[in-house]
């Protein structure tokens, strides 16, 4: 195939190697260190897998990587970023989420915040990033119930990016993630867990673009807004992820997306699926600070009735 032969021979093309080899050191280390930790059963597996949490589709206007372009977040959609921040700077984004499931005669209404991420960009193409977050749930039944209250386990990890768009190769990043369990009782896994996360991005008409993300992580990595839906499941399990997302630019300053994403379990007595749609809106309201809206339902059983959140992100 000529085309495809002359996008390998572009060095604009090519992968970053710096990132690509800084990748497989951090996952080799990572898994190491997930490997020493007692292989104790999880609290609470919980998931936004992700990270597998979300991403802000300011990000579906893609393009070169040198410029201050305007802020991009890796919330509040489930599909992130195919961007890493540059060298240098410091990007912090939070939110607030609301969710409700009406489940086997249980109602359960909770509230994530801050749902806090700190990134900060080692190098143009390498950036680190650590989440907190705060979970409260509320539940009514048939039966007495208690309800939960408590912070999810501390994620950190490393982003690179991985190429630039150019013809039929998208723009792309891989996130590699750990967590320290430090969260309260209802939320903690109770172990380190890790995960990875894929996200590649095509610009298929100006103004539009497709995205999407395939990614797993060991016990969801005890990510409330995904794994939230799996309380009572006293197992070790992985969960694998894939979505895609639609982003429209409406005007310089706004963009929507339109996105799904599904989350497979892999070693549950009884295996779960939780699909979602959602839809959302970025405003920046200067290139440095965006807020964004979103609003969502399961598609599944096992899934959220309703999710709506909204929140933002500011640069430095």
């Amino acid at each position: 195939m000529p085309a495809a032969r002359r996008l390998l021979r572009d060095s604009s093309c090519s992968p970053r190697v710096l990132a690509t080899a800084a990748v497989l050191l951090v996952t080799w280390s990572l898994t190491a260190a997930a490997q020493e930790v007692p292989n104790r059963l999880p609290v609470q597996p919980e998931a936004e897998l992700f990270p597998f949490e979300g991403s802000p589709p300011v990000w579906l206007s893609a393009g070169a990587s040198g410029e201050r372009d305007p802020i991009e977040t890796d919330r509040h959609d489930f599909t992130q970023s195919p961007r890493t921040v540059t060298r240098g700077t410091l990007q912090i984004e939070s939110g607030y989420t609301y969710f409700y499931r009406d489940y086997d005669d249980e109602i359960e209404q909770s509230h994530t915040l801050p749902e806090t991420v700190i990134r900060y960009g080692l190098t143009d193409d390498i950036e680190f990033r650590v989440r907190m977050n705060y979970v409260s749930q509320f539940r009514d039944g048939e039966e007495e119930l208690d309800d939960r209250e408590g912070s999810e386990d501390i994620r950190w990890g490393f982003k690179f990016q991985i190429s630039e768009p150019c013809g039929w190769q998208p723009e792309s990043a891989l996130r590699v993630i750990s967590t320290i369990p430090s969260g309260g009782d209802d939320f903690s896994t109770d172990r380190v867990e890790l995960g990875v996360d894929y996200v590649y991005a095509w610009e298929i008409a100006e103004g539009v673009n497709l995205a999407g993300s395939t990614g797993f992580a060991t016990n969801a990595a005890g990510e409330y807004s995904l794994g939230g839906q799996l309380e009572g499941e006293q197992q070790n399990f992985v969960a694998i992820a894939q979505s895609a997302a639609l982003g429209f630019e409406l005007t310089e300053q706004s963009e929507l997306y339109l996105e799904w994403y599904t989350l497979w379990t892999n070693g549950l007595r009884d295996e779960q699926v939780l699909t979602f749609v959602n839809v959302g809106l970025d405003y920046l309201l200067t290139d440095d600070l965006v807020i964004d809206f979103r609003i969502g339902k399961g598609l599944s059983d096992e899934a959220d009735d309703l999710f709506a959140g909204a929140g933002g992100g500011i640069r430095f």
